[in-house]
């Protein structure tokens, strides 16, 4: 059967707790005409514990139309097309494809609780800003705020279609929506049409121990291990007349990273979007350049001190390999840390299509008494109409 006192809430965030290791439950407290508790579940009971996961910070679809119609309190949803009522399967909502799984509290800012808290510490500081939850109601609380089909055993019970919980939250200065999607790693997409899971269950495979393997010629023999025989250039192979060359791997000569295609205002709409490959440089955060190669010197360096807002932004680390395994962040024009990393491609970029056409490598300035070895490239130095460069500094600053 489906769940019960299914709707949405609307009001304004008055307080977080994040959640533990004893309590896997980020919690907010919402003021709408009363005070409402309610808990997002950012691990499961079951395994595999990790949930899948969606935050978009530029949130278009519409649906937000209604929701803007909606005042403070909570609203009775019928579950069913046409309304309100949410459906992950059937309602085109997001691309579910770009769900992932995080663990619930893992790391220093790589998990679920602090995707959660980063959301609804804005909204906090927000007064405008307003939540939209949707899930099931008990009294003075909202819960089952994810994807509520799809479910196996004990949980079968509470499938149903056109009754999926989310979470949204409009920032009205910036006329921004932020969304967040969640769902279990047991439950399933392939639902019919009475959110049961369809086929059967699929558990994840447990993984075989992994034996050490060595490349051709290198021997793991314990004695040759002691011996200490494993030359990191040349080592001979086990067999007479054969030689192992070099375990070392090339260095990648370039990096993709995204950026906007056209205007930023757009956001992420079709066509809006694109991927730069430029020269690798092993890059400290901000991003840094701070190591030589290819012939290349460290020459870039971003700097996202906002002089308005006198604060320096997050850098951004575009060597974490979720980053680099993702091809660079999403476009996201919310978030500085992309802004960081759109304005090092298209510098980077740029430098390299004028040193392909002058056939050259190109330098800054150099005199005896002043000579510029890195451009600082500054993302949020000031709110005007555009971008300038100071010629008595090694900067070029942007809005």
């Amino acid at each position: 059967m489906a769940i019960v006192g299914y709707g949405v809430l609307v009001g304004r965030v008055v307080g977080v707790s994040a959640a533990k290791k004893k309590s896997p439950h980020y919690e907010i407290l919402i003021a709408a005409k009363q005070k409402f508790r309610i808990a997002i579940n950012i691990a499961s009971d079951g395994e595999p514990h990790d949930v899948l996961y969606l935050v978009d910070q530029d949130y278009r679809h519409e649906l937000l139309d209604k929701l803007r119609q909606l005042g403070d309190g909570f609203t009775k949803t019928p579950p069913r097309p046409g309304g309100l009522a949410l459906d992950f399967v059937r309602g085109n909502l997001f691309d579910t494809s770009r769900m992932r799984p995080l663990s619930a509290i893992a790391g220093k800012d790589n998990d679920l609780n602090k995707q959660v808290d980063a959301v609804m510490q804005r909204a906090l500081g927000d007064g405008a800003a307003r939540v939209y939850v949707f899930g099931q109601y008990a009294t003075g609380e909202l819960h089952d705020i994810h994807m509520n089909q799809g479910n196996r055993g004990e949980h079968a019970r509470d499938n149903g279609t056109w009754q999926d919980g989310a979470l949204f939250v409009h920032f009205p200065d910036a006329d921004r929506w932020v969304a967040i999607f969640t769902a279990f790693q047991s439950q399933t997409l392939q639902t019919d049409d009475r959110g049961n899971a369809i086929g059967a269950e699929v558990r994840p495979k447990k993984k075989a121990p992994l034996c050490p393997q060595a490349p051709l010629g290198i021997s793991l023999e314990p004695r040759h291990i002691a011996a200490n025989e494993l030359s990191p250039r040349t080592v001979l192979a086990g067999q007479p007349g054969e030689t192992y060359v070099s375990t070392e791997l090339p260095q990648a000569p370039s990096r993709t990273l995204r950026a906007y295609a056209f205007d930023p205002s757009r956001g992420r709409a079709l066509d809006n979007a694109m991927s730069l490959t430029i020269p690798y440089q092993k890059l400290a955060p901000g991003p840094v350049e701070v190591e030589s190669t290819q012939d290349l010197t460290s020459r870039l360096a971003v700097v996202d001190y906002d002089a308005t807002a006198k604060t320096y932004y997050q850098a951004v680390d575009l060597d974490d390999p979720r980053i680099l395994l993702s091809a660079g962040m999403w476009p996201t024009e919310s978030d500085p840390r992309f802004h960081q990393q759109m304005v090092y491609a298209v510098a980077r970029e740029t430098i390299a299509h004028v040193e392909r056409s002058l056939g050259r490598n190109i330098h800054w300035r150099r005199s005896e008494k002043d000579s510029i070895h890195t451009l600082a490239l500054y993302p949020h130095a000031m709110r005007t109409a555009n971008a300038l460069s100071r010629s008595r500094r090694p900067s070029r600053c942007s809005n």
